[in-house]
This record gives structure tokens, sequence and C-alpha cells, in this order.
């Protein structure tokens, strides 16, 4: 933080979704807690190379 301390979360879920049915409540998965959502590439690389046609998310929450 600004402030220089150290925030720890545990994963609390990590799921695979097809890019192209992925919404934004799957991405971001609104909770009333702080939570850090990772969001990378997955899956095998599309055709034009852009991209790959998955995402994996791991779900996190904060602990201290």
């Amino acid at each position: 933080t600004a402030g220089q301390k150290t925030l720890h979360f545990i994963v609390a879920a990590r799921r695979t979704f097809a890019l192209a049915t992925l919404s934004p409540h799957q991405l971001f998965r609104p909770t009333n807690r702080p939570d850090l959502n990772l969001i990378t590439c997955a899956g095998t690389l599309t055709p034009d190379g852009s991209t790959y046609d998955h995402r994996l998310i791991v779900y996190t929450t904060l602990v201290g």
C-alpha cells in the first residue's frame, strides 16, 4: 500500500471461462469484502494469434 503495509490474500476459487461467453459478473464477481481477482489468458491461441480462447480467473479474499 502507499503506507508500505503488506496485504495478504487467500485463494477462494479458480475458474476457467470460454472468452466468447465470459460476462463481467464472472470476471469481477462482486462481493461486500475486499477481494482481488487475478485474470490471465488460458486455452488455445486464436487463429489470428491476437489472444487465447479462454480466461483463467483466480478469486482471492483479503485475510490481513
